[in-house]
């Protein structure tokens, strides 16, 4: 439920009107005392998805990103670690060529089995 409106995001905004290949990549890892999962698409880039939206006649404000954000922060107790990171990726000619998102989930210790 915690990656649905990356996803979301990334099918809707970034795909949805890219001609060609469409890929999303999602991967889940450990790093020390963090659970990390990344989301990266082959989209038209959010600068361009921004645009776009803002030649639309619909008008909606997602809050879905923000609300995640705030329960991340949360649970994950440590404010000194953001935990959404969005990067912008480019190819070679400085086009966008996609969005690469970060999560960082604070794993917590688990209960010893009886």
């Amino acid at each position: 439920m915690i990656l649905q409106p990356f996803v979301e995001n990334a099918l809707w905004h970034g795909l949805n009107r890219k001609e060609g290949e469409k890929e999303i990549i999602i991967s889940v890892s450990i790093k020390e005392d963090w659970l990390i999962c990344n989301i990266t698409d082959n989209g038209i880039g959010r600068e361009k998805a921004m645009e776009l939206k803002s030649l639309s006649l619909l008008s909606h404000q997602s809050k879905a990103i923000e609300i995640t954000r705030k329960r991340l922060i949360d649970f994950n107790e440590d404010n000194s670690v953001s935990p959404i990171e969005f990067i912008d990726l480019y190819d070679s000619e400085n086009n966008a060529c996609g969005t690469h998102v970060t999560l960082r989930i604070k794993r917590k210790p688990s209960e010893p089995s009886v």
